[in-house]
C-alpha cells in the first residue's frame, strides 16, 4: 500500500484550465472535408458540473488510487454537485445515535484490480445473466460514512454508503 499526499488544485486553477482549453479550441482550425466553412462557428459552452471537473483534476494526479481516506472529512471529493446535499444528510448511528461522518471513499480504479470478470462468469453459470449484464459495475465513487464515536470497536455493524454514478452528472 502506498500513501500519497495530494496536491489540491484550486477552483480558480480549474476555471483557468477550462478557459485555456476554450481559447485553444477557438484558435484551432476546423477540419472540413465537406466544402462547408465552419470557421465562423462559435464555441458552444455546455453546462459543466464543477464537482466533476474537480474530481477529474484531483484524480489525474494519481489515476490509480483506489481509496481516499480522511476520517471526519467535511469536504469529500464529489463526483457530482447533485449529491452535495446527500453527503450532509447521513443518518445517525443506530447503536449510539451519534452522527455518522465521512470516513473514506472508494474510487473507480478499484474495479481494475478486483476480479469482477471472474465473479461475473461464476454468477452467469448459476443464473443465466451475469451481475455485470444485470447491474453493471461502473460507479463514479462510493462514499462510506461511519459513527463519529467508533461506538463498537472490534465488532462489525452496518455503515452507510452513498454511491455516485455516471448518471449523477
Amino acid at each position: 500500500m502506498e500513501v500519497d499526499e495530494e496536491q489540491i488544485p484550486s477552483s480558480d486553477s480549474i476555471e483557468q484550465h477550462i478557459d485555456s482549453l476554450k481559447k485553444s479550441y477557438d484558435k484551432a482550425p476546423l477540419p472540413s472535408n465537406d466544402g462547408i466553412d465552419w470557421s465562423k462557428e462559435g464555441y458552444e459552452r455546455s453546462k459543466l458540473d464543477k464537482s466533476f471537473i474537480m474530481f477529474q483534476a484531483k484524480v489525474s494526479f494519481n489515476p490509480t488510487q483506489c481509496l481516499r481516506y480522511k476520517f471526519n472529512n467535511p469536504e469529500p471529493l464529489l463526483y457530482s454537485s447533485k449529491n452535495k446535499t446527500k453527503i450532509n444528510k447521513a443518518r445517525k448511528c443506530p447503536i449510539c445515535n451519534c452522527p455518522r461522518v465521512h470516513e473514506m471513499q472508494l474510487m473507480p480504479s478499484l474495479l481494475s484490480i478486483l476480479p469482477v470478470e471472474e465473479y461475473a462468469e461464476n454468477e452467469s453459470k448459476e443464473k443465466k445473466k451475469s451481475v455485470l449484464e444485470t447491474f453493471g459495475m461502473e460507479f463514479g465513487t462510493i462514499h462510506i460514512f461511519t459513527c463519529i464515536n467508533d461506538c463498537s470497536p472490534g465488532a462489525y455493524h452496518e455503515e452507510e454508503i452513498l454511491v455516485e454514478t455516471e448518471s449523477d452528472i
